[in-house]
């Protein structure tokens, strides 16, 4: 299926909404917890709500799993499963998942399948205002100021561009990420290089790098530089 950013339902501003294809055998949802956020849930009842919309009336399948090591989905086990009947038009749904299991100390996964998690082949579910929370009851959809909600996500994925200028020789530089990174060991990716009188920029793992991007580039003249796009990826 294709994923698209769409205009929410009243209430929320932005909607993720799926897309059916022919020959579709499956269309899902992710979302995963990470285990800093999961330590006070075993034993725990948490409550998943949602806001959908089908173009078409439909059964939307949702579970929750957790992973067998920390943070790592490799392999999860199923903790509660259920359907939603979904409707034309913006609807909240809920469900009470109680007396989580240990396990859950490990990291929360959330799925939300289209079409009962099976083909979805034509027509659009529209997905907003996800929240899983403590205790027994839905509560309002929880709205966090603009530049709170960018730190948090900043702790999983952080972008940015860059110029480094030199003389002729191996230079470097360092970034200082705008928050840290949930781990020591973040996926950064270099794009849109462009040199002039330079070559190889390279990452260097060293220093906190959970804290700062260190890289350097090559210069072959008496001047030269590097421009580039730079992320930082810390997803689970």
């Amino acid at each position: 299926p294709s994923y698209t950013q769409v205009a929410g339902p009243p209430g929320h501003k932005y909607a993720l909404q799926m897309a059916g294809v022919a020959g579709n055998t499956v269309a899902q949802m992710y979302h995963r917890v990470e285990s800093y956020d999961c330590e006070d849930m075993p034993g725990q009842s948490v409550t998943l709500s949602a806001t959908l919309q089908s173009s078409l009336p439909q059964q939307v399948f949702w579970g929750l799993y957790y992973p067998t090591a920390t943070d790592a989905y490799n392999a999860i086990i199923a903790i509660a499963s259920g359907t939603w009947n979904v409707g034309t038009t913006p609807q909240r749904f809920a469900a009470t998942i109680p007396n989580l299991p240990a396990g859950v100390a490990n990291g929360v996964e959330i799925i939300v399948a289209a079409n009962n998690n099976g083909a979805f082949t034509s027509g659009t579910l529209t997905i907003t205002g996800v929240q899983l929370e403590m205790g027994t009851v839905a509560t309002p959809f929880e709205r966090r100021p603009a530049a709170l909600e960018l730190a948090l996500c900043q702790r999983y994925y952080e972008y940015g561009s860059a110029f480094l200028q030199g003389g002729v020789g191996n230079i470097g530089s360092t970034i200082n990420y705008s928050v840290a990174k949930r781990t020591d060991a973040p996926n950064v990716v270099f794009s849109n290089v462009n040199y002039i009188n330079a070559s190889t920029l390279a990452y260097q793992p060293f220093g906190s790098l959970a804290t700062s991007l260190s890289y350097n580039i090559a210069i072959s003249a008496t001047s030269g530089y590097a421009t580039f796009n730079w992320t930082s990826s810390a997803d689970l």
